[in-house]
């Protein structure tokens, strides 16, 4: 069974993710993954991630934990969604083969956790990575891979102000021809629950 809560930007409709994790939002708890943030500055990064902490909180999530897969030990069972913050998809992705993380990953899922991808968190959990350094900065040997938990690619942002971002699915499609490319705008979602 796989429940996954993707979209471009945070959670453009709360109420379909309740209903996907099943239980009122007072009685969920979650595990924010913040690895895709790995490169900015420590103030960059607490003001990015407290960013989320507060919209998760006013959309009444407010139990939650950081979780840095390169440091922390934690057991995803012990929470209803692990949420994969935005940022830089490369970094997060390393985060997550470098730990082990796929396979926790497939497991969770199979025992009924929901995971929640923003932007980079939706982008790595399909088959393929490759186009995406023409919108975040690579490193000199990415991982190319995708987790493979959904055999799409999420595009996210495809309506952004920021060209760099908008309209990028054509050529990530040309890269990867033997997949399904699926654009999300930011106020959109894209659930997948079997």
């Amino acid at each position: 069974m796989n429940k996954l809560y993707l979209s471009s930007y945070r959670v453009p409709n709360p109420k379909k993710l309740y209903a996907l994790i099943g239980k009122n939002p007072s009685e969920i708890s979650g595990a924010i993954i913040t690895n895709a943030k790995d490169r900015k500055s420590p103030a960059n990064r607490e003001q990015k991630i407290s960013k989320l902490e507060t919209f998760l909180s006013n959309i009444g999530l407010n139990n939650t934990v950081r979780v840095d897969l390169r440091n922390d030990e934690f057991k995803p069972s012990d929470y209803d969604f692990i949420y994969a913050i935005g940022g830089n998809t490369f970094d997060l992705r390393r985060a997550m083969v470098e730990s082990g993380f796929d396979e926790t990953l497939k497991q969770y899922l199979g025992q009924g956790g929901t995971y929640v991808g923003e932007s980079a968190g939706a982008i790595v959990v399909g088959p393929s990575l490759r186009g995406f350094d023409i919108m975040d900065d690579a490193p000199s040997n990415p991982i190319w891979d995708g987790a493979g938990i959904i055999d799409s690619i999420i595009v996210p942002h495809n309506d952004s102000i920021e060209e760099i971002y908008r309209n990028r699915a054509p050529e990530i499609q040309e890269l990867n021809p033997n997949f399904i490319v699926i654009p999300l705008n930011d106020n959109e979602d894209y659930i997948v629950d079997k």
